[in-house]
């Protein structure tokens, strides 16, 4: 049986521990970055729209919204959600508790009146 010496072991468990190190950050970022699709890390607990014109979807809807739906709402990539069907209720009701593979968005990360404003922006 080979017998390692002690400067040998603590060697390679250096690298070894390195790289274990490296592996589990770079699945933990990768982690993150996927669960943050869809949600904002600023909390905005206002319920004040934040479109600049009627004509522009707001800054939440770019945040929570934008990076699977297109900054329009005419993603061809995810659901085109530009000319919904949906009633206002039910489009509410599948923003705050998510449908499908589509994580739900809470009001802290995006406002009633930013969803009501922008429903409306989306309908036409």
């Amino acid at each position: 049986m080979d017998s390692l010496n002690s400067a040998e072991l603590k060697g390679n468990y250096t690298q070894e521990g390195r790289y274990t190190m490296f592996k589990n950050l770079f699945i933990t970022a990768a982690v993150f970055s996927l669960v943050a699709c869809g949600s904002s890390s600023s909390k905005d607990d206002s319920d004040t729209p934040t479109t600049t014109t009627s004509t522009t979807l707001s800054s939440q809807f770019a945040s929570a919204c934008s990076s699977c739906h297109g900054s329009d709402g005419t993603s061809t990539t995810y659901k085109k959600i530009k000319g919904t069907t949906l009633t206002e209720a039910q489009f509410k009701s599948v923003v705050r508790d998510g449908k499908g593979s589509m994580a739900a968005v809470g009001s802290g990360s995006y406002s009633d009146a930013s969803l009501s404003s922008d429903y409306a922006l989306l309908k036409q």
